[in-house]
């Protein structure tokens, strides 16, 4: 059986290993890389929406979690860093610096409520024609309560780990200029809005959206799925960005070449505001009208959800956020 990792690098690596082989044998290949021999938890995804492997039991012959020679898996470090790097403080300063690229498009979680019956069981995430020989596809983002910072930093940085980075950019911004950003703008005093958007567990929106398209220097364009409106943040930029909205969750439009599936490679997220460009963006919107068919959207305002910490339920996500802001639990689930 032979695998490829892609490592946290974005390097790619072939390891071979017998066909009985179980959860240690992996792991013991893929600690044997240079790269990772100093890892203390390391975590394997595969498929698409990659998925996490289950690793608890060492013992499990790696056919049985469905991998098969010829995968590839992807490979990730569990970091517990909380200090920002040098880099990322120099961006929030203003000084434009690109961050690493380590990151694929990460598995789809269960944090952010969801409506599973309407889900599409289908493996290949959602694409429509773009030119002859290119699609516009959806690049599905981790629902973690971070899926803004997610799908902008894949879009801009190519990075989907920059989170807490760009948590830290939009509060600096708003700190700094009290006048493009006033407690009657953000809800409440500057103060404790930038220390509620730094927190890990707080949903990014359109002031988020509007402070990050500032700083980069670019137009980012917002298709609401349910409704077909795209909101441009920071217009008549030379380029732009799409993510798509869901309702609850943001995930990235990338263009990509038609018939490669399962890689990110060749994924072109940031595009000119030219002829080409608006083809793009058409195509975004046939996009988001199929996933309205699909019904991949949610009634923020009618929807019911429960709390998986405490079984509290809700309705709509003004009830839950205002219950996460107060106790700290982030795990909902939409219920019908």
């Amino acid at each position: 059986m032979r695998l490829k990792l892609r490592l946290p690098s974005s390097a790619s690596q072939l390891v071979a290993l017998s066909d009985d082989a179980v959860v240690a044998d992996l792991l013991n290949e893929v600690r044997g890389i240079a790269e990772l021999q100093h890892a203390s938890d390391i975590q394997l995804r595969s498929g698409f929406p990659p998925k996490s492997l289950d690793l608890s039991n060492a013992n499990a012959k790696i056919t049985e979690l469905g991998v098969r020679s010829g995968d590839q898996l992807i490979v990730s470090v569990a970091s517990s860093r909380i200090e920002l790097p040098e880099e990322v403080k120099k961006l929030t300063a203003g000084v434009g610096i690109s961050l690493s690229t380590s990151s694929p498009v990460p598995e789809l979680e269960t944090s952010k409520p969801q409506n599973t019956s309407t889900k599409d069981d289908s493996r290949r995430p959602p694409e429509v024609p773009c030119g002859p020989d290119n699609v516009v596809v959806l690049r599905v983002m981790d629902d973690d309560n971070s899926c803004l910072f997610r799908a902008i930093g894949y879009a801009l940085l190519r990075n989907l780990d920059t989170m807490h980075e760009l948590r830290s950019l939009v509060a600096t911004a708003i700190l700094e200029d009290p006048i493009e950003y006033p407690d009657v703008v953000l809800g409440r005093p500057r103060e404790e809005y930038c220390a509620w958007i730094s927190r890990s567990n707080s949903w990014g929106g359109a002031i988020e959206i509007a402070v990050l398209a500032k700083h980069f220097d670019i137009t980012i364009c917002s298709i609401d799925v349910a409704t077909g409106r795209v909101d441009s943040f920071n217009p008549n930029r030379p380029t732009f960005i799409i993510v798509m909205y869901s309702g609850i969750h943001y995930d990235t439009v990338a263009l990509a070449p038609e018939g490669i599936e399962g890689t990110y490679e060749f994924d072109q997220t940031v595009f000119d505001n030219d002829a080409a460009g608006q083809q793009v963006l058409t195509s975004a919107d046939d996009l988001a009208a199929l996933l309205r068919k699909k019904h991949y959207f949610t009634d923020t305002a009618q929807f019911s959800i429960k709390c998986e910490v405490c079984g509290s339920v809700f309705k709509g996500e003004r009830q839950a956020q205002s219950h996460s802001d107060s106790t700290g639990h982030t795990r909902f689930q939409e219920i019908s």
